[in-house]
């Protein structure tokens, strides 16, 4: 069968791991194919297993469809019932979804030569794609794969591009889990496309720089397929660090955690006539954020800090923005909003964890959780987005990758998709949707 040069490249690597990503019409589902299929020709006389994956069951539509056309071009006898190829020497291909970890736990008990991931940066990290692969078990002159297609965004866009996006396209390296390789196949080097699909392509990145980066480029450094991409410019807004006037608002806003990661977020708010920064002048009532601390294993997970750990590290970083010059010694640091489930307890007798962070000398007002609160906060970021009174300083690395690679909730589309690094995001939210506390609250008013 014909194949274009990077699907051959593809299908022939030599890598135990394969991620074949690239634009829309680039062949990428029917490369994955074409490399079961290659496996089990060349393994003829010992039938192997294959499995093909996607995170939602009705994505699988599409790849059956492609491999209804594929397979019986290798194997005229084969048979497809209920989501499945039963080749006519044995071997297997099964088609199945995963939306999670659980259930890929009743996969692993099995082994398989070949494992496709179709579109790998649905999952949101590695853990699932690792606990999956160690199912693959290779047979005597035949290495077992996995072969994963993507385009160069979603939610898993992060680990997917620590992983296999650290050298350059077609150069193999290897890692603990075996030799890992990236291809990047383009719509252009697919001579069947008829000249309007050809179009309707370029017509579909042709005001979207951003995702013309990674449909034509390759490139997984973009801002594409999330909650805000439409909206974020990073000319537009991040800004270098500078020294707050003394007489901007400074307060603190987080999102607590300890098995998950904790984050806080420290703003500034334009409150003056001196408003001019990097050369622009910034509107009144501009929210900047000038300061981050996300506690992560950087894998998703928490470090498991107390209160009091995190309440130590809020102070400390605090005096050492002071003695840096970047909050005026002069200025008042006001508490912020956190997540409102610091300030239960099950029972009477037990310290809630505010009132631990309050004993450290560290006080919170508890965020709006109230109904519609999460739609709400969300248009509001979207707004101050629009008409740039939200910005953020560019030491803030880690909100201004996560902010605009978030995802809409596939069934309630206003709000954020659940499963996301999204704690950065709700310490933001938190902050932005603020309301003024009465004093029934300990501690005071804003």
């Amino acid at each position: 069968m014909n194949t274009f040069p990077k699907q051959q490249l593809a299908i022939s690597t030599p890598a135990k791991h394969t991620l074949y990503c690239g634009s829309r019409k680039a062949g990428k589902t029917y490369a994955q194919l074409m490399c079961y299929m290659r496996m089990a020709v060349e393994h003829w006389h010992q039938p192997i297993r294959g499995i093909v994956l996607d995170r939602l069951y009705p994505n699988l539509d599409d790849i059956i469809a492609k491999s209804k056309l594929i397979i019986p071009i290798y194997d005229p006898h084969a048979k497809y019932i209920k989501n499945q190829w039963t080749l006519s020497n044995g071997s297997v291909l099964l088609f199945r979804h995963a939306p999670d970890l659980d259930t890929i736990e009743k996969y692993l008990g099995h082994s398989y030569q070949f494992i496709g991931f179709n579109e790998l940066t649905k999952w949101k990290d590695e853990e699932l794609y690792d606990r999956m692969c160690a199912t693959l078990e290779s047979l005597k002159g035949l290495q077992a794969r996995a072969f994963s297609t993507t385009n160069p965004f979603g939610r898993g866009k992060k680990w997917i591009k620590k992983r296999f996006i650290g050298v350059p396209y077609g150069e193999l390296q290897t890692r603990d889990s075996g030799t890992h390789v990236a291809i990047f196949g383009s719509f252009t080097e697919n001579k069947m496309l008829p000249k309007e699909a050809i179009a309707d392509v370029l017509a579909s990145c042709k005001n979207n720089p951003e995702l013309a980066k990674a449909w034509i480029d390759g490139s997984w450094d973009n801002v594409v397929g999330g909650a805000f991409d439409f909206l974020w410019d990073r000319k537009k807004h991040v800004i270098p660090q500078f020294k707050i006037p003394v007489d901007w608002r400074i307060d603190r806003s987080m999102d607590w955690g300890s098995s998950a990661p904790c984050s806080i977020l420290w703003c500034c708010e334009v409150r003056s006539e001196e408003r001019v920064l990097a050369d622009r002048e910034i509107k009144l009532g501009t929210i900047i954020v000038f300061h981050e601390w996300y506690v992560s294993d950087g894998r998703g997970k928490g470090l498991r800090y107390s209160p009091r750990q995190i309440a130590e590290g809020i102070l400390s970083r605090e005096h050492s923005l002071r003695n840096r010059g970047i909050i005026h010694r002069d200025a008042k640091i006001y508490r912020g909003a956190a997540d409102s489930q610091i300030f239960g307890s099950p029972r009477a007798d037990i310290e809630t964890i505010g009132m631990t962070f309050q004993k450290a000398g560290v006080t919170w007002l508890p965020a709006d959780k109230s109904p519609g609160s999460r739609m709400i906060g969300k248009q509001l970021i979207r707004d101050r987005l629009a008409d740039q009174t939200l910005l953020f300083v560019d030491t803030c690395k880690g909100i201004i990758e996560r902010l605009p690679a978030l995802e809409n909730d596939e069934v309630n589309v206003e709000d954020i998709a659940d499963g996301q690094e999204d704690h950065d995001y709700d310490a933001l939210r938190y902050r932005i949707y603020r309301r003024r506390i009465s004093k029934a609250v300990p501690g005071g008013m804003f």
